[in-house]
């Protein structure tokens, strides 16, 4: 009998490499699946047509007025809020306050833009409005802000429609600049203008038909790929830069945020518009491992914010004191559920409504 034809061991080799890839694409593929992720998650948004993001030359980026999207972003009104529409003049009898912050004033976690703090704080409000009266919360939060960003929006922006109050709840965006090495007090040292994307075609393809390369490139978290807000904004690397504090918290970081905070209650009384200051909570058990600087940072930043308003004269809203560490109140370690947003709406509604009643509480 004639011998059979050995196969030559190189090409076992490449059968068993191309075998292996194509299970680990296999594999990689029904994660994704399972995750909800397909390959437009690893796709940079050009011209940010799919985002509620835009550029700004001077925030370095606002909500995309008009942009409605799913139940976690929902509508963007005409003048960049979450929520519903605003009219620039503001009509006869309505009383107007506005909301500032991140993505905890925004509302990341809630299920819905009628489940965020500012618009739970509007119903509460609305509760005991005097007879021909209508209060208006404007939910000015975007994802990202710091003090600095909200200071520069109600000197640009806000300030123009006129609310009778403002609501500040700042924190936690502040401290990771405050925390990171090289500190500059204009946060340019984590900070930077916008940053646009561009792939080369084959990069495009690879990433479309090839789970492997958009995992290796990409990685498969959020604020990892080149869609992502940070990816925009941030210096690269820029978590990198993050520095322990575990026995002191830097004070001219602190002192960056008094600024930015006294100058937004300056600004808010040169209007005759009333402050009112925040306090911001968190849920140490809800955190990842080593951010506890983090929440030590927060902490001085709160004591901060009522030494503020203590010396301006300014109502306090303690959301600290009243909703740290009520786990069931919170999605993550600052951010909110359903819960937790009425309850911080109602705290607010407390302090604000008294502020408010010569314009129309009772």
């Amino acid at each position: 009998m004639e011998a059979r034809a050995r196969i030559p061991i190189v090409y076992k080799i490449g059968f068993a490499l191309i075998l292996t890839i194509a299970l680990a694409e296999l594999a990689l593929r029904a994660v994704d699946w399972k995750q909800g992720r397909d390959a437009d998650f690893y796709f940079p948004k050009h011209g940010m047509e799919d985002s509620y993001y835009i550029p700004h030359p001077y925030m370095g980026y606002a909500l995309k007025p008009g942009f409605t999207g799913g139940l976690t972003v929902g509508h963007i009104n005409n003048l960049g809020m979450r929520g519903a529409d605003m009219e620039v003049q503001k009509p006869i009898g309505v009383v107007r306050v506005l909301c500032l912050g991140g993505s905890t004033t925004y509302g990341t976690h809630v299920s819905s833009e009628y489940n965020t703090y500012p618009k739970q704080l509007e119903v509460a409000l609305g509760e005991t409005a005097a007879p021909g009266v209508r209060f208006e919360v404007g939910n000015c939060g975007v994802p990202g802000y710091n003090s600095i960003e909200n200071l520069i929006q109600l000197e640009l922006k806000l300030l123009d429609l006129k609310p009778e109050a403002i609501v500040l709840y700042e924190g936690a965006n502040d401290a990771p600049p405050i925390l990171a090495a090289g500190f500059r007090a204009d946060y340019a040292h984590v900070r930077q203008s916008w940053r646009s994307v561009e792939i080369t075609r084959f990069e495009q393809f690879l990433l479309r038909w090839s789970r492997i390369f958009a995992w290796a490139t990409r990685g498969t978290a959020p604020e990892e790929q080149e869609n992502s807000l940070s990816h925009y904004v941030f210096v690269p690397d820029f978590r990198g830069f993050h520095v322990r504090t575990d026995t002191k918290i830097p004070d001219e970081g602190i002192a960056a945020f008094s600024r930015n905070i006294r100058n937004m209650v300056a600004l808010a009384r040169t209007r005759s518009c009333t402050p009112i200051l925040c306090t911001f909570a968190t849920c140490r058990s809800k955190q990842a491992p080593g951010e506890h600087t983090m929440l030590d940072t927060i902490a001085r930043l709160n004591d901060e914010t009522r030494a503020i308003a203590a010396e301006t004269h300014s109502p306090l809203v303690d959301v600290a004191a009243n909703l740290n560490d009520k786990s069931e109140l919170f999605a993550d370690w600052m951010h909110m559920n359903d819960l937790g947003s009425l309850r911080h709406g109602q705290l607010v509604a407390a302090v604000a409504r008294p502020a408010l009643l010569p314009a129309g509480g009772k």
